[in-house]
């Protein structure tokens, strides 16, 4: 990972994003590119002077911001842009090839409220990186505190595009990985009144059924662990429930400070938020959420090959896969 974008507008909120965006940048030794857009509507001179102070003050904002972080040790840009907020951010993200876009959300009404917007849905929309949400109320990422990573996976081959991104981008490295995968529980048909051995005999096959769906699970998770996460830290976590309850609750027990997952960025927040996994995870998570999406349609490349060290991946190949 070299470059962090992180789109700004002067809120507390906004620098919600800035904290997580930081704590990767120092451990990454990325760059954080701070990104302002002004608006322009000098239609009378009233609102010509207006614009000009409102270019003045978010230039003296980002210079503030781009000071404090460099006494940090870290390498920083800033860019005011002119115009629409979505359209400065993608064309920043696409001129400074960010790996990351680092953004807030408010937590009171869901992601509904996201920071700047609809701005937010035309990001996860058109942008062709990862995104990194993080709620008003959820604790961001800290430099001081070990790095513990969730990483739900659905079973198909598109999910591990989550899983390929941190290790291609080498998040992996000084983290413990926790993969995750959700059995859901077998679907019991409506059926009449069974007599005592017969209802035993359903339950019977239901629990068989569920047993052989976690031993698949853990072999599952084992095979990925071992393709994608030899020599870092990990483990398997194998649950039955259901998927978005189970994610944040999982993420809880096992101390998580950030949730990597794969969902369908071609179809913006309006697809997250009513009733995708990833949007019900976003709403209650307490910790940041990282969304790799896949915008171009591919699968992640193949994995390296285990006692190698993971190559840089084209960002193309670390897409999320459709849901």
């Amino acid at each position: 990972m070299r470059t962090i974008l992180v789109p700004l507008d002067g809120s507390p909120l906004a620098e919600q994003a800035l904290l997580s965006a930081r704590s990767l940048a120092a451990s990454a030794q990325a760059r954080l590119v701070l990104v302002r857009a002004v608006p322009f509507a000098f239609t009378s001179h009233r609102r010509e002077t207006a614009g000009h102070a409102a270019l003045a003050e978010a230039r003296h904002y980002l210079e503030g911001k781009s000071r404090e972080l460099e006494g940090e040790g870290l390498t920083v840009r800033s860019d005011l842009l002119p115009g629409d907020p979505a359209q400065a951010i993608l064309f920043a993200a696409q001129a400074h090839h960010a790996d990351l876009i680092a953004m807030s959300t408010h937590g009171k009404t869901g992601i509904q409220q996201a920071f700047l917007g609809s701005v937010a849905d035309e990001v996860l929309r058109h942008g062709e990186c990862p995104v990194l949400l993080t709620r008003a109320a959820s604790t961001p990422l800290d430099p001081t505190t070990p790095r513990r990573i969730l990483v739900p996976l659905d079973g198909t081959a598109l999910s591990e595009a989550a899983l390929a991104y941190l290790t291609g981008e080498h998040l992996a490295e000084s983290a413990k990985v926790v993969l995750l995968r959700v059995v859901e529980p077998p679907t019991i048909p409506a059926i009449p009144l069974l007599s005592p051995t017969a209802a035993a005999d359903l339950f019977a096959r239901v629990d068989q059924e569920t047993n052989e769906a976690r031993t698949r699970a853990e072999a599952y998770l084992t095979s990925l662990g071992e393709r994608y996460l030899h020599g870092h830290d990990w483990e398997r976590r194998v649950v039955v429930g259901y998927a978005s309850e189970e994610i944040v609750r999982q993420a809880g027990a096992v101390g998580a400070t950030l949730i990597t997952m794969a969902t369908a960025g071609r179809h913006g927040f309006e697809r997250l938020l009513y009733g995708s996994v990833a949007g019900r995870v976003l709403r209650q998570a307490p910790m940041p959420v990282l969304l790799v999406h896949d915008v171009a349609g591919h699968q992640p490349k193949d994995a390296p090959v285990p006692g190698t060290q993971p190559e840089r991946r084209d960002r193309a190949a670390t897409r999320e896969p459709h849901r």
